[in-house]
């Protein structure tokens, strides 16, 4: 049985499904709390990682379909030798939307392309100061029917010996529909 919220769909396979378009796991034992994005650039589905008890976020998992967002390059038309300057791009963009949100950029640690056997994916890794406390960030960039997306994953740095992989495992899990 298929349960639908919003714009991520629970199904019988224990994944959701943002807007039939990704499949995605959220991993145990964590409590994972789902939220629509609606916005003018980005439609999707974040799911928002906590302890049972405990109200502090500790990462998340993002799902978004970008293709409106005129400055989200197309993955499927980026080859190795174009990678670099697609790298500053983003980087600056990045920087400018932590400024804006009142997060500092810490590390950048640059965007590399994988192929993969349905197509190519960006990988984006950096560091930033968000409210006082250090969070990593990768964001995957992919093209799934005709749509840009981006499949991001966040979490504490203080805590990367117990999220890391299983954030890096879901996003690596996560597959087009």
């Amino acid at each position: 049985m298929t349960t639908t919220r919003g714009n991520a769909t629970l199904t019988d396979e224990a994944r959701f499904e943002v807007l039939g378009l990704v499949s995605i796991a959220l991993p145990e034992p964590w409590w994972w709390q789902t939220e629509d994005m609606n916005e003018p650039a980005a439609i999707g589905a974040i799911f928002r990682c906590y302890e049972k008890g405990n109200e502090a976020e500790l990462g998340y998992l993002l799902v978004a379909d970008v293709s409106r967002d005129p400055s989200e390059p197309d993955i499927s038309m980026h080859e190795d030798n174009g990678i670099p300057e697609l790298d500053h791009f983003l980087e600056s963009e990045v920087r400018s939307l932590m400024a804006h949100d009142g997060r500092e950029m810490i590390r950048w640690m640059s965007s590399h392309l994988n192929r993969q056997p349905n197509g190519k994916a960006l990988v984006t890794a950096y560091v930033a100061r968000d409210q006082g406390r250090d969070r990593q960030y990768i964001d995957v960039r992919i093209r799934a029917r005709q749509r840009n997306i981006v499949i991001a994953g966040c979490f504490d740095v203080n805590r990367s010996d117990q999220l890391a992989k299983p954030i890096f495992d879901a996003l690596n899990e996560a597959k087009s529909v």
